[in-house]
């Protein structure tokens, strides 16, 4: 099977190849090629496991750029070193979409993109945030990291203020093998935010709808607020989150969840960060929909700006009397070329 899904990506691979090549000829004003890798060594202090190092991701990355607005964007992911011959790790077309933007406040997107929800869903990529750690609605994919459909997109300017505004339209919960559709309903959402004039702070609220089918047929609709702000060498952020859940189509009963997560930074010079985060909400995948409560401490090196190194250790607890609380630690190197 992974043989199979590593064919179709090498056939892909040289159709962006050799697509790009000739549109170079014509209309073409920017072809890019890009990636990122990472690689963590992790572990905690619970009875059953032991530390172990993890080749993350490698992604790589083709954007290009054509006359009047046009371009498109393929990404595709390599996570946890996977080999063909025993169907290990994952192999996945993570981004492909083409869009046209029309001016600054008018744009579509069509295809599989990032979900716009909230702050952390379309930057969850450890490489860009600044924690390895995940937080608890990002952990139990409560929200699906992308979408497949289309996306209008823009901005709308107001005193030198501005406003970011997403509106899509997708598959619901499907993203993959979309040839085969096992949600018969579409879903959606919008997200808008607010930037200040100065850039250092913002505040935002997403929404987002779908039908999912791996969950006896639920409808989930989810609602984030957020925001951020920088004052000097200081960085501050938060996200709430709400879950509403209908029954399922056999009659299942699922409650509804909540999750918020705060966190902040300093900037001890220019290549180290000091900081920490705090959540608190429902975690379904470790707790069995208890509450999880989560503080990480982190220290980030940024030697050069291609270079990420992260060292971090986590203090968990639950109200769940079944769990015992345990730590975990992660050292973090990531690489952008």
């Amino acid at each position: 099977m992974l043989r199979g899904t590593l064919f179709q990506i090498h056939s892909l691979l040289l159709i962006i190849f050799f697509t790009s090549t000739a549109i170079s000829v014509s209309s073409t004003k920017e072809i890019k090629f890009k990636g990122w890798l990472d690689t963590e060594f992790k572990g905690d202090n619970k009875e059953d496991t032991k530390s172990y190092f993890d080749v993350d991701h490698l992604y790589l990355m083709t954007e290009v750029n054509l006359d009047e607005g046009f371009s498109g964007f393929a990404e595709i992911e390599f996570e946890h070193a996977p080999n063909t011959d025993n169907e290990k790790g994952q192999i996945s077309l993570d981004r492909l979409y083409s869009q046209k933007v029309f001016s600054d406040y008018f744009g579509l997107r069509f295809g599989k993109f990032s979900t716009p929800f909230g702050y952390w869903t379309p930057t969850h990529w450890a490489i860009l945030t600044e924690t390895v750690s995940k937080p608890l609605h990002e952990l139990n994919k409560y929200i699906p990291s992308k979408s497949v459909g289309f996306e209008a997109f823009g901005n709308i300017f107001l005193q030198k203020h501005e406003f970011e505004w997403k509106l899509f339209f997708s598959n619901g919960s499907e993203i993959e093998g979309t040839d085969e559709m096992d949600d018969k309903s579409f879903g959606g959402g919008a997200d808008l935010r607010f930037v200040h004039a100065n850039g250092n702070s913002f505040v935002g609220s997403s929404i987002y709808h779908q039908h999912n089918p791996q969950k006896d047929g639920r409808t989930e609709r989810s609602f984030v607020g957020y925001g951020g702000i920088t004052l000097g060498d200081f960085d501050m952020r938060s996200e709430f989150i709400y879950q509403d859940r209908s029954n399922g189509v056999s009659g299942v009963e699922y409650n509804n969840i909540a999750t918020f997560y705060v966190t902040g930074k300093y900037q001890v010079s220019p290549d180290i960060a000091i900081g920490t985060r705090y959540d608190d909400g429902d975690d379904e995948r470790n707790f069995e929909s208890k509450i999880h409560t989560m503080t990480s401490l982190f220290l980030n090196w940024t030697p050069i700006s291609e270079i990420i190194g992260k060292v971090e250790y986590d203090f968990h607890s639950s109200d769940n009397v079944n769990y015992e609380d345990y730590n975990s630690w992660a050292l973090y190197l990531g690489l952008i070329f």
